[in-house]
């Protein structure tokens, strides 16, 4: 029997095994593991919220500084208003006080020089009315005084200065 022809149809060209259903499988593989990275990172992480209102009239102090009083995990605090620091910052001891005992060791340079730190996550900082969750502080050992507040609060804040008086207040 003779060979039977098609005629009018091309023939289709031979598509290897893993084309491209197999492609796009892998590509909502990996995005969907990626999901699932991105969700359990931010259990492990929670956000770093600030809540309430507030306005801070700040008096220059005799050394320069501006000061404001406050709270760490509930012990009291007096934060500096630190500009040229990049992350809040507070003493060994109010760190012992205020229960903050997991720390993760780490360098940092000061104004003073590089020093050996570790960050551990302050529960909650109030200044004021104001409260902050889940923001990580950097423990820095021979602080002379309570603790540094960084640009990653204060960058969450307005901050004005007129003459000797720096106003803070909550970004609305």
């Amino acid at each position: 029997m003779p060979k039977a022809t098609q005629i009018g149809a091309s023939a289709a060209p031979d598509i290897p095994q893993g084309g491209e259903g197999d492609f796009v499988k892998k590509v909502l593989f990996w995005v969907a593991v990626g999901m699932v990275l991105w969700f359990l990172f931010s259990l492990s992480r929670p956000s770093q919220t600030i809540k309430g209102e507030g306005v801070f009239d700040l008096q220059r102090q005799p050394d320069g500084h501006y000061y404001l009083r406050g709270y760490l995990n509930g012990q009291p605090a007096e934060f500096m208003v630190d500009t040229g620091a990049s992350v809040t910052t507070v003493s060994q001891p109010l760190a012992d006080k205020a229960g903050i005992r997991a720390c993760v060791p780490r360098n940092f340079v000061t104004a003073a020089g590089p020093v050996v730190g570790c960050v551990g996550k302050a529960s909650v900082i109030q200044l004021g009315e104001v409260v902050l969750h889940g923001y990580e502080v950097a423990i820095i050992p021979g602080m002379v005084n309570d603790g540094l507040l960084g640009m990653d609060i204060l960058g969450r804040l307005k901050l004005e200065q007129k003459d000797d008086i720096m106003r803070l207040s909550v970004r609305q």
